[in-house]
């Protein structure tokens, strides 16, 4: 096929549209006939912009319109584009005509086929229409309107008297109806949530988020349910620069009186706020790096966090500690540099043993300084040194109960040298440790505190390597003595469990003489040099100074075996003393492209040496999908001990081109605002459906 080029004299956006971008053409055939310029055969027109193809086309100078005839497609930006039997382009007025097109958005997947649509500027205006995401020949899902527009700049889509249909069945009637084909950042209403319970009555929420610049947005979120109360909620967010964010959240919700009374709640109304702030960069240049993390929060109770928890995705089956804090650090190559200020709130009404808890009584850390110097050798030597100091203001204000200012030194010297042509490294190390403790309480009952220890650690380690036919195989063994020194004691102060528990967040934990023995050794393929199996073995062995006496410690055993999509691992704790298992935890983890899998068992005996409570967990997570588009899920974390499940989910998850459904059970303990503390079960049914791009709706239903 011959096609014959025409340069830029024949059509030039620039003087056509009072553009800016050049066109080209190409015809088998092309003539004029005065004003009038005529191409047939195959026209095809590009520019950086557009791309048009159709069988003829007409172009009149004078009056600068444009008419293509037959298979007239467009495509603009590689993403938008159109297809018709007509298009009629008057270049004076800025207006299209389209004769039967269909509109495809590449982006979005929407496509929009109309009888008839004339074009402004930027709108489309539509008569007789369909539109979907779906396949054209049979949708799953379609809307159908007499007319409407389509906005191709706000990617907004008006539609009146609308039907929706499932295949070719009417579900839905709309005068007006209309949603965003954008799927970016943008100001309007985001899709409601809804739900029913027979306690709490009808839920309903739906956010307006409003983002009138691209460093700031604002999300007011209402909610109301029916047999319980009503709230609302606002988020800020904003971005000051593009190393930092500022996140504002703060609401209230108010309990109906009668729902209040009946399920025990104690407070009405459950509010707070939560106030983050992150930056990097406000001082460090070069290699140097800093940070500021600020985080204010307070709450009269778990309520604020639960009612405002719309996907039920808390974790917390009780109220803890709710903590607030700013943090700034400053490092460089050889130093870093830290301060650090901590409040926290007890969000219970009760504690643990059911006293009523004190707000006055919980120590505060205001403020936390701390400074560390790297490890850095002597010129150039094996000699090395590092060097620590931190201190703690520890406060509360109950003046009865002890608080007190600390202030830890660390000082360290190392040196390090190989011997049988480094078969063996010795690391000779030499650590002294001074804390000092200015203790404030009314009447004073304890005497400030001095203590100063000593340690020497020899540590021997060996590493080597043995190429196999298709591994690597690498062991590793190294032993560490430890021998500590008390240097200096002065005063009051926590050691052991044999001081005054009332001193304990001001102690320190001294160092018994030990020999700490490390064994390591794993797998790796010799092509990828990936891990296959890795093994670890430790044993702690603590040493009487005063008899000489031995005690060897749990003894602790690692495996793990990596899988192309997870591993399996199994940690168990082997008391020396009971001659039995301890403590063990197994984990299977899998997935691929149909099948994920994550099971994890746990188990503990009660022992007091090692600081552990009996329990036993099952913890299992698994999908399956099929066909694709479907996937069968199932979750549940369960106390075989106490033969109680936190959570049971099952669910069915649908993910089709142009439309999504979930649809789950889950059966869960959550926290709750009550005035014992104690945690409510909720049985929860819950439906998403979604068409894409416009958005969908969820429901949930609790039940008993």
């Amino acid at each position: 096929m011959k096609f014959v080029f025409v340069s830029v004299v024949l059509f030039c956006i620039v003087v056509l549209a009072q553009g800016t971008e050049d066109v080209q053409l190409l015809s088998k055939q092309f003539r004029t006939n005065g004003s009038s310029i005529q191409g047939s055969g195959d026209v095809v027109i590009f520019s950086p912009t557009y791309y048009l193809t159709a069988k003829s086309i007409v172009y009149d100078k004078e009056k600068k319109t444009l008419d293509l005839q037959e298979d007239v497609a467009v495509l603009r930006n590689n993403n938008f584009f159109s297809l018709s039997n007509k298009i009629f382009v008057d270049f004076q007025n800025d207006t299209t005509t389209f004769g039967n097109v269909t509109i495809f958005e590449n982006q979005t997947g929407v496509w929009i086929k109309s009888n008839d649509a004339n074009k402004t500027a930027q709108t489309y205006f539509l008569q007789q229409s369909k539109l979907s995401s779906c396949d054209c020949e049979s949708p799953f899902w379609s809307i159908e309107f007499t007319s409407g527009d389509y906005d191709t700049k706000d990617k907004w889509v008006n539609t009146y008297n609308t039907r929706l249909y499932i295949g070719k069945v009417p579900v839905l009637y709309a005068p007006w109806f209309g949603f965003s084909t954008d799927d970016t950042r943008r100001t309007g209403m985001l899709h409601p949530r809804v739900g029913l319970s027979n306690k709490e009555g009808l839920l309903y929420a739906q956010s307006l988020f409003v983002a009138p610049d691209k460093n700031w947005d604002i999300e007011l979120t209402p909610q109301i349910r029916t047999k319980r109360g009503e709230g609302v909620y606002v988020q800020y967010r904003w971005a000051d620069s593009p190393y930092s964010l500022l996140h504002i959240k703060t609401g209230a919700f108010k309990e109906k009186s009668k729902y209040q009374a009946d399920n025990e709640i104690e407070n009405q109304t459950h509010k707070g706020y939560n106030i983050d702030y992150t930056r990097s960069h406000l001082f460090a240049s070069g290699d140097s790096q800093d940070g500021l993390t600020i985080s204010i929060n307070d709450l009269n109770d778990i309520g604020y966090e639960n009612l405002q928890d719309l996907d039920n995705s808390s974790e917390k089956l009780e109220g803890a500690k709710l903590t607030s804090k700013l943090n700034y650090f400053y490092n460089q190559n050889k130093q870093f540099s830290m301060i650090e200020f901590k409040y926290y709130k007890d969000t219970r009404n009760k504690d643990e043993e059911g006293n009523l808890v004190d707000q006055t009584k919980i120590l505060q850390q205001l403020p936390k300084l701390k400074y560390h110097n790297y490890l850095s050798n002597w010129f150039g030597t094996r000699w090395t040194t590092a060097f620590d100091i931190e201190s703690n203001n520890y406060t509360n204000d109950d003046e009865t109960t002890p608080t007190a200012k600390t202030t830890d030194i660390k000082l360290s010297f190392a040196y390090s040298f190989d011997i049988f042509q480094e078969f063996l490294n010795i690391d000779l190390n030499k650590n002294f440790h001074s804390k000092l403790i200015d203790y404030s309480q009314k009447p004073q009952t304890y005497e400030n505190a001095r203590y100063i220890q000593s340690e020497n650690r020899i540590s021997v380690s060996t590493s080597l390597l043995k190429p196999l036919d298709n591994t690597y195989h690498t062991v590793g063994l190294k032993v560490d003595l430890t021998t500590p020194q008390e240097l200096d004691i002065d005063g009051d102060i926590y050691l052991d469990e044999t001081d005054d528990v009332a001193l304990k967040p001001f102690g320190m934990e001294k160092t018994i003489k030990n020999i700490n023995i490390l064994f390591n050794q794993s797998f790796y393929d010799k092509t990828s040099l990936t891990h296959i199996l890795n093994h670890k073995i430790r044993q702690l062995i603590t040493i009487d100074e005063e008899t000489d006496r031995q005690d060897k410690k749990a003894l602790e055993n690692e495996i793990i075996y990596y899988m192309k999509g997870g591993y399996i691992t199994n940690k168990i704790k082997y008391s020396n003393k009971l001659n039995e298992v301890i403590s063990t935890i197994s984990e299977i983890k899998d997935s691929n492209d149909y099948f994920a899998m994550s099971l994890k068992h746990s188990k503990t005996k009660e022992n007091e040496n090692n600081n552990l409570e009996k329990d036993e967990t099952i913890i299992i997570e698994t999908s399956l999908k099929f066909n694709r588009y479907y996937e069968l899920g199932y979750k549940q974390n369960y106390n075989l001990l106490d033969d109680l499940s936190s959570i049971k989910e099952y669910y069915l998850d649908i993910q089709k081109k142009c439309w999504g459904a979930t649809i789950g059970i889950k059966d869960q303990l959550v926290s709750a605002p009550t005035i014992d503390n104690d945690a409510i079960r909720e049985k929860i049914l819950y439906i998403n459906f979604l068409l894409k791009p416009l958005g969908g709706i969820d429901k949930e239903f609790l039940y008993d």
